[in-house]
């Protein structure tokens, strides 16, 4: 359980792109004094960045020999994105850092508990904060102090909403998340919020094979699951991206007819409604293969990045 290590700062844009060239060229970056200096930010949000990069799952930390603690990139993600993607350009990036934020129970408390307990699609701040409250002491049997919560609510919201108040010119650098418009204000009430649904257009059927993969081998450990579990279950897309029945359905039968080298079957026979999930070795990095080569040729072509 973690909750308000972001320093009350949500991501800038350049951020995340800052956090992995700086790991990848030294492992003990965020842990030196001059830190600050070389990325220009300020030392809190250094240590929120440091925060971000692994809430993400783009870094992780460790202790090496001697108990020095180190940043690393991830193997199947965050080295694919500084290959790929490293200035988080890419829709489809977003995307996956969306994913990758919310299913991150230990790192992102609140916005796991939004995204996969929390069942309300209309809400104010003050719901969001008493239920949080609440979840927190009964799943951790650990009250959170609510300054901590406080903080976290306003940081969350900031991630995927952007705000509409006189900012000074650093504030004003809205979260890239934001462009999912995974959430919006009433037009009426601008302390009601709404969680929007996703569209099966904006989102590239790839991104969903990734994060349904992830899943399934990392939670359900298994390649076989049922479509209810993928829109009921935590950490799945259906919850976290806000799929409804039919516009999940679509996307797997699209992942069938036009990528069958992956494996991806829906089997609706007698109302079973069981999906093949490929989930061998690999699997994971051939589909991000899959997602920037697609990208990459699109480019080429003078397409339009998605």
């Amino acid at each position: 359980m973690a909750f308000a290590k972001h320093q009350s700062f949500y991501i800038r844009e350049g951020w995340l792109t800052k956090g992995i060239k700086a790991i990848d060229k030294d492992e003990r970056f965020f842990h030196r004094e001059d830190a600050f200096v070389k990325l220009g930010l300020g030392k809190n949000m250094v240590q929120a960045l440091r925060w971000w990069m692994q809430a993400t799952g783009l870094a992780g930390e460790k202790k090496k020999k001697g108990s020095k603690n180190v940043n690393y990139l991830t193997e199947d993600f965050g080295e694919k994105i500084k290959e790929n993607d490293k200035y988080i350009e890419n829709k489809n990036t977003l995307w996956l850092i969306h994913y990758h934020l919310a299913s991150n129970e230990n790192e992102a408390s609140t916005w796991y508990w939004f995204f996969n307990i929390f069942k309300e699609k209309t809400f104010k701040k003050e719901d969001i904060i008493e239920k949080l409250s609440m979840w927190a002491e009964n799943t951790f049997d650990k009250k959170v102090a609510e300054t901590s919560l406080n903080r976290d609510v306003d940081c969350f919201i900031r991630t995927y909403l952007p705000s509409n108040k006189q900012l000074s010119p650093e504030d004003t650098m809205e979260c890239p998340l934001t462009s999912l418009n995974l959430l919006k204000e009433d037009l009426n009430d601008r302390k009601v919020y709404h969680f929007n649904s996703v569209d099966k257009s904006q989102i590239n059927p790839l991104v969903v094979a990734y994060c349904i993969c992830d899943w399934a081998i990392n939670i359900k450990n298994s390649g076989e699951v049922t479509l209810d579990e993928l829109l009921r279950s935590p950490k799945t897309v259906g919850l976290i991206f806000n799929l409804d029945f039919t516009s999940l359905t679509d996307i797997l039968f699209q992942l069938d007819n036009e990528y069958p080298e992956l494996g991806f079957k829906v089997d609706r026979t007698a109302g079973l409604d069981i999906v093949k999930v490929p989930i061998e070795d690999g699997i994971k990095n051939k589909i991000l293969n899959l997602i920037y080569q697609r990208e990459s040729k699109t480019t080429l072509t003078g397409g339009t990045r998605v």
